[in-house]
């Protein structure tokens, strides 16, 4: 996805803001953010998990944990502090490491951003503070989101990007193999369930069955429907997915 970013005037130095970002999209998106927001004066940190996490940082410096997961509750807490850092951006707050540095970040008073994969596509990338799903701070009363959408123009609904599949399957893939070499993140504990070599071998029969699936899948529904009888299709989590897991 394109970005562009609006360059403004320096902040004073009070409002200079000091972030730090730990493991985001598997795209150029974090650190394409992070260089705009060193152009308006901010200070910009980020660790990095394992070998995945380095290769789609680009060129602003960045440092690695190497060290085991028992060790990363005071690691990351020591960090936050040292580098006195204002706000901790990162994606999916359901990842083990990542449900760490938040609770380190909220004793600190620290801003916690968390953005995940999906709410709107294309074109946005939603970023929400506290966290997302069962953590998110939007309203849960009808009655409040009306009033706040009172006086809200209507967004532009009209596509301006449109997800390229083998972009983001061959960004998925090095990131994920990358992630597998063991020096120097020997000690690095994935969050999936699964191995990923695993979860592509299932995509590849998803596609390769696809068709037959989706007639099969055709037959059902009018199946039911030649019943009359009234009935609910029920969208169905990953069980991979954090917010379900959680």
């Amino acid at each position: 996805m394109p970005w562009r970013g609006v360059i403004h005037e320096p902040p004073s130095a009070p409002d200079r803001r000091r972030f730090l970002f730990l493991q985001g999209p598997i795209s150029p998106f974090f650190a394409r953010l992070a260089e705009d927001l060193q152009a308006l004066g901010h200070a910009v940190h980020r660790v990095n998990l394992h070998l995945g996490d380095r290769a789609f940082w680009g060129a602003t410096r960045s440092i690695d944990f190497t060290g085991r997961a028992e060790a990363w509750p005071d690691w990351i807490a020591d960090f936050l502090t040292r580098h006195a850092i204002t706000d901790l951006l990162l994606i999916g707050e359901q990842r083990p490491y990542h449900r760490i540095a938040i609770a380190a970040a909220k004793a600190r008073g620290i801003a916690v951003i968390v953005t995940d994969y999906g709410y709107l596509r294309p074109d946005w990338i939603t970023l929400e503070r506290n966290g997302m799903g069962g953590e998110s701070l939007f309203p849960r009363d009808p009655a409040e989101i009306r009033r706040l959408a009172q006086g809200l123009a209507l967004p532009a609904l009209k596509p301006l990007y449109s997800d390229q599949f083998a972009t983001m399957a061959w960004r998925d893939v090095c990131y994920h193999a990358l992630a597998q070499w063991p020096f120097p993140f020997r000690h690095y504990r994935r969050h999936q369930l699964q191995h990923p070599f695993l979860v592509y071998a299932g995509l590849a029969r998803r596609l390769l069955l696809r068709r037959w699936e989706d007639r099969r899948s055709g037959q059902v529904f009018e199946g039911l429907k030649a019943r009359g009888s009234p009935f609910w299709i029920f969208a169905m989590q990953l069980e991979t997915d954090f917010a379900i897991r959680a």
